[in-house]
């Protein structure tokens, strides 16, 4: 990197000081007046070359600096040696960057250069007859004596007049440059100034002159000059809207003056001979900068002048695959452009060469092409990609650069069509065909890759090609490991794993360093912000910070990593937070935090700023800013109430007159409060790991779930009798679902609305009274009489017939309730539910007659009394996600979420007193056996966890996900994979992860990666009601873990 940088550097800098040599760098607006606005887009482009090798360097420097700090982060958590060797990488890279700090001296006068350029062009009508010269007035600096003919060499060349050129040239002012030893620069700088104003004739003139046939004055140094020139000017028709109709005559302008420039050249043998092999201060020879720039006649007839010794040996070739200063070729300038006719040729001549049997094909064209090949796989150029393949030419089994064979890199691209393309080149030319060639830095084969990134179709072809699943990386990873750990289980189930594992390898190994210590004392009395830029789940097309749309002359956008932002929250205790932009790093787990006093007298609201990174410019204040409440002052949904939605975007307006807005900021927050209903009991010491003790099953909603067709009579879940039940079948404890009604009561219950009503209430929208009603609906003994007679007060009914002879009601006899009451009751209740989209989502309705053995609905509160204390808790905070109201066509509207939270845990605190003084309904004997009730809690919203972890200490809290499940309802990316899961309990310092089994039953070793990283492992999922599975965790680990009908900790 050392030798890289400074090289990079040391030719910037020398880019510049050409730079300065033809043009100068005013510093003054004035300077650009009247210059015509050919040779001002000649500087404009010339200008924007430099500075976008600058932003280069810059962004190289950037990424390098983020990698840096990371890798000395995890050489941190390292103790001995390595732990040293963080901090000699972090010597070495500020005494780099330290040598590098000329780089931001050279930002400024280029910038400035740009906008003079850019603002004259604006200004500029057109041709005018008080125009001057940058380029001439340059020379006139440097040769006094020039001036004397300046203003008329200038007019002549912008006319292509060659009388007049040739009458100047003849003239004693440059008879007395030539003593001087100024010609050949004089020489230079007109031949430039005929370029740019297409002045094809004055340039056939002094390509003819004497001077320049004999080659005393000029060379091929001057011959790549030009076509840079050509180049530059070409690329700027391309780019300059104003220039549509100049542009379509620009590439027989461009092809006509290089042609004058070649015939020139042809005149000297000398000059032939280095067209292909001299090279300027970049590297570059003539055919870097035509393939650059796509000339393709120019391109054939240079490879035509080449000398036929060149032709016939290996010197063509190698000048056509020298790499210049930036560590580019001809081929591959090409192929970065899409310039096919280049590509054609130059592939065009190394088959004809490696045909010719004068001469054997080279390992050394083979291993370039096969670079090359891998350079048009990572920049996606299809046609590149299929020409190099089809030359046969590369080596498909070997490893490039970066470790990875193109192979290994089309799976990278998830370029499934890539991938079909290589491995039918692998079968027809009948070698190379190992498509298990690992990559040099973890191991990984193209299996290995498909497998990380969840692309099933590429993995189907690689299995269909032989590829070994059975292979393990260099840390002992299987490629279904990968798959399970990305939350990819459709891939996972793909690959077979032959043979036994090592239980100890692998996964059992990934977290074994030292972990940062999460935990933290509950909140007393500041309240916990937290912003996360962006959004925080998966398919929303969201950008964090976007600041490319600017409407002012200051352009964020094109300068990346010099940018920094600036985050900011009212009363917040140590100011504000900064982040380099653009962040490259994954942020969901590092939000910005904040401890904020809440003022009284004014909501709590989030300030976005954008700074330069060098306050010394002339703007060290931000550049922009932007404000966002984080709570509605007017209530607009009600009290205690808020959006499901928590991401807004903050409009970014610039700190200058025109107030115009420059991007915006898109970011999501969690306001954390502090518990204040009730006193917070202490820890009650409980450890959810098994260690030598009993298997600890969790009956999961009680008996368990209710399922459609279970073939047996099954409880209602989430029941009193339920649980009883679980408990009495062994069962360590039960879990149940918490929610919250509008008047903030704590029920169980699990789906997001209430289908026993009949239609799509969400339970947060019912009374606790409403919530009781619906339960007694079903019941034949209850107020809900399918007939509505008010049969629940009375043993029988009267049938009722309709008679149309009768000319109206006849009522009969009452008769009995006591066998069809109960089955009208139930069908009734069906039918009422039918309509609902929990129904239609599931065809049935849990804990409903007909289906289960339906038991009331029942509350927190209730649970805490009725179940003995010896059986354990489970407690899910069922707060209301987003995709279930989406689904259902529901406004995304719920309870406050500090509300939700406190209500639920106001409850088990009052169960479980802070001491045992505490006031208490209940008997003094009852109150130490309610304090030894085992409980944890858990959910599957991150935020909730967050809360739950923030608020107290008493209980541990799981995580929950169903990483894995197909089709995935929830987008939240916390939640994506396990491995995205770990992550993000560790850094809330949660007790553990609730996985769905299947990848635990899949990948039995991820049960030691979560264990690893210090926490505990449980699953659920109806494939823990096969005790064959079960037995699989125990057996395995001697440690249990979680269910579906059951729930098992690990």
């Amino acid at each position: 990197m050392e030798k890289r940088t400074s090289q990079q550097h040391d030719l910037l800098v020398k880019g510049i000081g050409e730079f300065k040599d033809v043009y100068g760098l005013p510093t003054s607006p004035r300077h650009y007046q009247g210059v015509d606005r050919r040779e001002l887009r000649a500087v404009q482009a010339w200008a924007q070359e430099l500075d976008t090798s600058r932003q280069q360097l810059d962004w190289f420097l950037r990424v390098n600096d983020e990698a840096a700090h990371k890798l000395c982060l995890k050489l941190d958590r390292l103790d001995g040696s390595l732990q040293s060797a963080g901090f000699g990488l972090k010597a070495r890279w500020s005494e780099l960057r330290n040598s590098l700090g000329g780089l931001s001296d050279q930002r400024a006068p280029l910038a400035e250069t740009l906008n003079y350029v850019r603002a004259a062009l604006r200004e500029s009508p057109g041709h005018r007859t008080d125009e001057c010269s940058l380029l001439l007035s340059q020379l006139e600096t440097r040769f006094p004596a020039f001036s004397a003919i300046g203003r008329s060499m200038y007019e002549a060349i912008r006319l292509d007049s060659t009388v007049a050129v040739q009458e100047l040239l003849n003239s004693p002012t440059v008879r007395e440059l030539d003593m001087d030893g100024g010609l050949k620069v004089i020489y230079n700088r007109i031949i430039e100034l005929a370029l740019i104003f297409d002045a094809t004739k004055v340039l056939r003139l002094l390509l003819t002159r004497e001077e320049v046939v004999t080659g005393s004055q000029l060379g091929i140094d001057d011959f790549l000059r030009w076509i840079k020139i050509v180049g530059r000017k070409e690329a700027v028709a391309d780019t300059d809207p104003e220039r549509a109709e100049a542009a379509r005559n620009h590439d027989a302008t461009a092809t006509a003056c290089l042609d004058q420039l070649l015939e020139a050249l042809n005149s000297s043998a000398e000059h032939t001979a280095g067209l292909v092999s001299s090279i300027d201060n970049f590297g570059r020879s003539s055919v870097h900068y035509m393939a650059r720039c796509g000339h393709v006649a120019a391109f054939r007839r240079v490879i035509n002048l080449t000398p036929q010794r060149l032709q016939t040996t290996t010197g063509l070739v190698k000048a056509l695959l020298a790499w210049d200063a930036v560590g580019h070729t001809p081929l591959s300038y090409a192929i970065i452009a899409g310039h096919m006719d280049i590509v054609e040729l130059i592939l065009g001549i190394f088959e004809k060469h490696a045909k010719s049997p004068q001469v054997s094909t080279s390992a050394d064209l083979i291993e370039s092409l096969t670079e090359h090949l891998r350079l048009a796989i990572s920049l996606q150029r299809d046609q590149a990609f299929l020409r190099l393949l089809s030359s046969k030419l590369v080596d498909l089994g070997k490893r490039g650069s970066l470790g990875d064979t193109a192979l290994l890199l089309a799976c990278r691209m998830a370029r499934e069509d890539y991938v079909k393309s290589i491995l039918a080149a692998m079968s027809e030319m009948k070698r190379d065909r190992n498509i298990d060639v690992p990559d040099s830095s973890n191991g990984w084969t193209a299996l290995f890759v498909a497998a990380r990134t969840g692309h099933v179709g590429i993995v189907r072809r690689l299995l269909d090609s032989g590829a070994d699943s059975s292979i393990l990386d260099k840390q002992g990873w299987t490629a279904r490991e990968h798959a399970a750990l990305k939350g990819y289980l459709h891939v996972a189930e793909l690959l077979n794993v032959e043979g036994p594992l090592d239980i100890n390898d692998g996964p059992a190994k990934a977290g074994c360093y030292r972990l940062r210590d999460a935990s933290r004392e509950p909140l007393s009395s500041r309240c916990l912000v937290l912003i996360n830029l962006g959004a925080t789940r998966r398919g929303w097309d969201v950008t964090a910070v976007d600041l490319d749309r600017t409407s002012s002359d200051i352009s964020v956008g094109h300068n990346r990593g010099k940018y920094t932002l600036d985050v900011s929250v009212f009363g917040a205790v140590g100011g504000s937070q900064r982040v380099k932009l653009p962040i490259l790093h994954d942020t969901i787990d590092e939000p910005f935090e904040f401890s904020v006093e809440e003022p009284e007298s004014s909501p709590l609201r989030v300030t976005f700023k954008v700074f330069k990174d060098e306050t010394r410019e002339e703007r060290p204040g931000p550049i922009c800013s932007g404000t966002c409440l984080l709570e509605d002052p007017n209530l607009r949904f009600g009290e205690k109430r808020q959006s499901m939605i928590r991401m807004h975007t903050v409009p970014m307006l610039a700190h200058d007159d025109s107030s115009n807005m420059l991007g915006t900021v898109t970011f999501t927050y969690t306001i954390a409060r502090p518990y204040a209903e009730t006193a917070i009991p202490p820890p009650m010491g409980l450890t959810l790991r098994r260690g030598d003790g009993p298997m600890r099953l969790m009956g999961h909603r009680g008996l368990g779930m209710n399922i459609q067709a279970g073939g047996y009579l099954q409880l209602g879940e989430n029941t009193v009798q339920s649980f009883l039940s679980a408990a009495q079948l062994g069962a360590w404890g039960v879990e149940f679902d918490v929610q919250v009604t509008r008047d903030h009561e704590a029920v169980v219950y699990h789906d997001y609305s209430l289908s026993e009503t009949g239609t799509d209430i969400p339970v947060h929208d019912l009374s606790l009274a409403q919530f009781t009603y619906a339960s007694k609906m079903q019941s034949p003994d209850g107020d809900a009489d399918p007939r509505g007679s008010g049969a629940g007060d009375a043993g029988g009914s009267e049938d009722v017939v309709v008679s149309e002879a009768n000319g109206g009601i006849v009522r009969t006899k009452p008769r009995s309730w006591s066998v069809a009451k109960e089955h009208e009751a139930s069908v009734h209740a069906r039918n009422r539910m039918r309509h609902t989209i929990g129904f239609k989502n599931k065809g049935f309705v849990s804990n409903t007659r007909d289906g289960f053995i339906q038991e009331s609905f029942t509350t927190l509160d209730e649970l805490l009394v009725k179940l003995p204390p010896s059986v354990a808790f489970d407690i899910e905070f069922k707060y209301p996600r987003l995709h279930e109201a989406l689904s259902a066509n529901l406004s995304p509207i719920a309870i406050e979420l500090n509300a939700f939270v406190d209500t639920a845990l106001s409850r088990i605190f009052r169960s479980h007193p802070a001491s045992s003084s505490s006031s208490s309904s209940s008997s003094s004997s009852d109150e130490p056996r309610r304090r030894r009730r085992p409980i944890f809690l858990s959910s599957f919203t991150p935020e909730v966890c967050i809360l739950l972890a923030a608020k107290q200490s008493a209980y541990p809290v799981l995580f929950i996900t169903s990483a894995g499940k197909l089709p995935a309802a929830d987008a939240e990316v916390r939640a994506a994979s396990p491995q995205a899961a770990v992550r993000f309990a560790r850094r809330w310092g949660l007790a553990g992860v609730v996985f769905l089994a299947d990848a635990l039953l899949l990948c039995p070793r991820l049960v030691r990666y979560v264990q690893g990283a210090g926490l505990v492992c449980a699953s659920y999922g109806q494939l823990n009601n096969v005790p064959e599975n079960v037995k699989v965790g125990e057996s395995a680990w001697e440690s249990p873990w979680g269910g579906s009908s059951s729930r098992l900790l690990v």
